[in-house]
């Protein structure tokens, strides 16, 4: 958790790839499904904001000035500090604490994004509100989680505007990725990894985590809460993080999630349930792997306008290859654990994707599948 991925750093810090495969620097853990646009919102945070500093300032002044009571002053601080952490994304300092584990740097940004979220009424609400978002995002690439979560938390809260609560889910799903796959570490939990042909390897566990990777309790209810949101796109990223957050509360919430009306949310519980080492999203992930190998239903939309109709029939068009991909991928996953019932099940629906899919690289990651369905024994021999 796969719709976008960071420069590939250690393990723990493994994010999501885009439609094309290719690695995004500082983003999410591989098998999610987020919007199209939201997407090109993180990803596109360092470009935006990396070139209003040099790396090559000094990191505490920087963090002093965070805290100058000029605005001008303090984001022009921030941005610089997010410009060094980025640079020591692609090459980390040798001989020194990286930012992005420096307690004071955490505070002084976490600082600044609450007292933004204390601006009820801002002078210039569409600049603040871009504030906000780089902050979160921002965040979500610090390694201090005590001082980093709470902020996280509350701005994911219902209180705020949809795009900074989507920022700060997204921040939360990073910090929880990159726990979820140091606990698994600890605790010899994770399966080996699989290298595909034509795709990246996937990372699951054996059994799901016996405590969560967020600490934080009020975090967790946010992201609960963003599970029942009425808006689709923030309910299947909340059912994304879940996903990343494990243990057993976790577990139980992506089981009730298999139900969720919306197509992201329910794979995304299903890939969620799967990279825990979960065979309870089985059903779900054949299910959406058959219907996303249709031809995209428009019925429904004859009575909306253009261009909205055009760009949402666009919408579905895209989506459905993330979904099957994701999908192939969790089904790879617990493999092992599939009894030869289900072993049936999943080589008639990967036939259909090998017959109907539009795209070549789905296809041929349908085909390997198959050639390892028919190498596997079936976990009830």
């Amino acid at each position: 958790m796969n719709d976008t991925e960071l420069n590939p750093p250690p393990a723990g810090d493994n994010l999501p790839t885009d439609s094309s495969g290719d690695r995004r620097p500082e983003e999410l853990p591989p098998l999610f499904l987020i919007p199209a646009l939201i997407v090109a919102a993180v990803i596109g945070v360092w470009a935006l904001f990396g070139k209003m500093a040099e790396s090559e300032e000094d990191w505490r002044q920087l963090v002093a000035e965070v805290g100058n009571n000029n605005p001008n002053r303090r984001w022009r601080a921030a941005l610089g500090l997010a410009q060094i952490m980025r640079n020591q994304t692609i090459a980390p300092p040798v001989d020194e604490k990286p930012l992005a584990e420096r307690r004071e740097v955490a505070e002084a940004l976490a600082d600044l994004l609450n007292e933004s979220l204390d601006t009820k009424s801002p002078d210039n609400p569409e600049e603040e509100l871009t504030n906000r978002e780089f902050l979160a995002r921002t965040l979500g690439a610090l390694k201090v989680d005590p001082v980093v979560v709470p902020v996280l938390a509350r701005a994911a809260s219902a209180e705020y505007e949809p795009e900074v609560r989507k920022s700060s889910l997204m921040a939360l799903a990073m910090i929880a990725g990159r726990n979820f796959e140091q606990q698994a570490a600890d605790a010899e939990l994770l399966e080996p990894d699989r290298e595909y042909e034509a795709d990246k390897s996937v990372v699951t566990l054996k059994e799901p985590l016996p405590e969560p990777t967020l600490e934080n309790d009020e975090a967790w209810q946010q992201i609960r809460k963003a599970m029942r949101d009425e808006d689709e796109s923030i309910r299947h990223l909340g059912v994304f993080v879940a996903g990343l957050v494990s243990g057993p509360d976790a577990i139980r919430e992506l089981e009730l999630a298999l139900l969720d009306g919306n197509a992201k949310a329910r794979a995304n519980a299903a890939v969620g349930l799967a990279r825990n080492g979960s065979t309870a999203g089985f059903d779900v992930l054949i299910e959406l792997m058959g219907s996303a190998s249709d031809p995209v239903q428009i019925d429904d939309l004859e009575q909306v306008e253009e261009p909205e109709r055009t760009a949402l029939i666009n919408q579905r068009r895209s989506e459905q290859p993330v979904i099957l991909q994701n999908t192939i991928r969790a089904a790879d996953s617990i493999l092992v654990k599939l009894s030869a019932e289900q072993k049936n099940d999943l080589e008639k629906v990967l036939q259909k994707v090998v017959e109907q899919a539009t795209v070549s690289a789905i296809r041929l990651q349908a085909q390997q599948l198959q050639r390892r369905l028919e190498a596997a024994e079936p976990a009830d021999a």
